[in-house]
């Protein structure tokens, strides 16, 4: 049984690798397709559908530890403000807990307990004596 989730969330971090890598093809083959004239007028004409695509980004982008503030200065730009900070928060959430849920999946926990037991053991007494 062990070997059957252990094939599970092998299978997932190689399902999320081959994301980042059909993206980063992507972006290398259709380069006119991430031209900022592009980009502009697709914002332009569908807002909704450019605030999808928006969250979409921010919610993904914890999986690539890009920061979020060229996203922010690029939304800035092209949305209005109230939806935007709206869609910017739930963005923010969002990536938060899937990194933190899915972190858990993979047992990314059980990894570094068994290989840094030491300085897990001391960043928990740490946070407890801080009470965080």
């Amino acid at each position: 049984m062990k070997k059957k989730f252990e094939t599970e969330n092998y299978l997932g971090l190689y399902l999320w690798a081959a994301l980042i890598v059909a993206c980063l093809v992507s972006y290398y083959f259709f380069p006119e397709v991430f031209a900022p004239a592009n980009i502009r007028q697709f914002f332009d004409t569908n807002l909704y559908a450019g605030l999808a695509v928006y969250l979409l980004l921010a919610s993904l982008r914890g999986f690539t530890m890009i920061p979020l503030t060229p996203l922010l200065f690029a939304g800035i730009l092209v949305f209005p403000p109230l939806p935007f900070l709206l869609v910017n928060m739930v963005g923010i959430v969002v990536s938060s807990a899937l990194v933190f849920y899915l972190a858990r999946y993979f047992r990314f926990d059980n990894f570094f307990d068994t290989h840094y037991p030491r300085q897990i053991a001391k960043l928990t007494s740490l946070l407890r004596n801080r009470e965080l």
